[in-house]
């Protein structure tokens, strides 16, 4: 998830967090939500907004997918045994 309120996106997508980072935007901020979650901050522009899109459809996108569920999957299995 994604938006812009006052100036700034704000995302609680890591993975589009950490290409924006790659793509020399400055994080601004980290907020951690009442529910835990991290909320991204980075000043807004056309520049940024451009790159979203394409982000989502992309390579880099589809490997941040298969990386957190590998995550997920070695999370799973070093509880349950298997």
């Amino acid at each position: 998830m994604h938006f812009t309120e006052d100036g700034i996106l704000k995302t609680t997508d890591t993975a589009l967090a950490a290409y924006l980072t790659t793509m020399n935007y400055k994080l601004l901020r980290l907020e951690i939500t009442e529910s835990g979650q991290a909320l991204f901050h980075f000043a807004d522009s056309q520049e940024m907004q451009a790159l979203i899109d394409p982000f989502y459809r992309g390579e880099i996108y589809r490997y941040f997918k298969a990386y957190r569920s590998l995550l997920k999957r070695i999370k799973h299995e070093s509880r349950t045994g298997i």
